[in-house]
């Protein structure tokens, strides 16, 4: 068994990942969205202590990631015995400048409760190499785990623009501020089904946003044997930059000796950004499922651009999975296009919100 669930999170990302018997699965924990995401996390676990997590995951220090982690790290509930390791970078890791707002708190609420935080690797930055791929990391319960993305070089360029970046994660507005719909989503009624292949078209232009370039990225493998013994694979991309990815994956490619990487499910990079999935990141994988976190808030993903791409560059039907319903994914969901593109489109239940999908 394994199922991903992308929990409500805004525009953001909280992703609640289960592999195992399904009886008694272990899970991992990446990003924590806004606090409305803490108290929908909290929630499931309040007088449960038997959910636990193998690993907490914070791939970078954009709010719609981390803000709901500060409140869930500093819970009661919350504890080094029930998360066994954290991954996350922050400035002890990359710099001597003292970090401020959301993780710095969370920075030192984790030294406060003494949580295993970049245990594995030796309580330093978490980051590959620029030549090589690091082993493979392997946690309780069969996950594999091979680390992709940041490299030395975007945990430096963070290094040099921390207090600013983080100052700005908000940009001194609310949660309720922030999820607000913005004008420019592609409007179905309006438009008509857009032209996909003018879409996939439009020529890519990689992501140069210094944290998104931090961001932890990794490739998990499990070996089920609820399901015959299949490995399935996902690739967990964060907000992290293409060309990082392609690097890694060139690698992990040349080190396996095989030309495509298959993978079950992709989760989309940065909200489905076109800025963030490349033809030539595409052109390594072969992938079946396809996962969008965001309610189109703020900046308007997934954008159009993105998902051309991925449609359009498959040679076998795909699915697309879409944690909320918005402007921004409605085109979509159109018979026209799922027809023509080979494809289907995954939403919640009307007047619900999030979604899990099962691989």
């Amino acid at each position: 068994m394994f199922s991903i669930e992308m929990l409500p999170a805004n525009e953001g990302d909280a992703l609640w990942v289960e592999y195992g018997n399904p009886d008694k699965p272990s899970r991992i924990l990446i990003d924590c969205g806004y606090k409305s995401t803490y108290r929908t996390i909290m929630k499931r676990l309040r007088g449960k202590p038997e959910i636990e997590f193998e690993l907490l995951v914070l791939t970078h220090i954009d709010g719609d990631h981390i803000a709901g982690a500060v409140p869930f790290i500093a819970d009661g509930d919350v504890t080094p015995q029930r998360i066994k390791e954290v991954w996350f970078n922050d400035h002890k890791h990359i710099s001597d400048t003292m970090g401020v707002r959301q993780a710095l708190y969370l920075s030192r609420t984790l030294e406060d409760k003494q949580f295993a935080w970049n245990k594995r690797f030796g309580e330093r930055a978490i980051h590959v190499p620029e030549d090589r791929l690091l082993p493979p990391i392997h946690l309780e319960g069969g996950l594999v785990i091979t680390l992709l993305s940041p490299t030395a070089v975007q945990l430096e360029a963070l290094a040099q623009h921390w207090e600013k970046e983080l100052d700005d994660i908000l940009d001194g507005k609310t949660e309720e501020e922030v999820t607000q719909t913005t004008p420019g989503a592609l409007q179905p009624d309006v438009l008509g089904d857009p032209d996909v292949n003018q879409l996939a078209r439009t020529p890519f232009k990689d992501d140069t946003t210094v944290p998104n370039g931090s961001s932890i990225a990794f490739l998990a493998e499990y070996e089920d044997s609820h399901d015959s013994q299949r490995v399935k694979r996902v690739l967990f991309c964060g907000d992290a930059h293409a060309g990082v990815l392609e690097h890694s994956i060139s690698l992990l490619l040349a080190e396996r000796g095989i030309d495509q990487l298959s993978l079950d499910a992709l989760k989309v990079s940065h909200h489905g950004s076109k800025a963030n999935t490349s033809p030539k990141m595409l052109d390594l994988i072969q992938c079946k499922h396809f996962l969008f976190s965001t309610n189109g808030s703020r900046h308007d993903h997934p954008d159009p651009e993105c998902i051309a791409r991925i449609i359009t560059h498959s040679n076998r039907k795909i699915d697309l999975h879409f944690n909320y319903r918005s402007e921004e994914n409605a085109p979509w969901e159109s018979p026209g296009l799922a027809r023509k593109f080979k494809y289907d489109a995954h939403y919640p239940e009307t007047g619900k919100n999030g979604l899990v999908v099962i691989l």
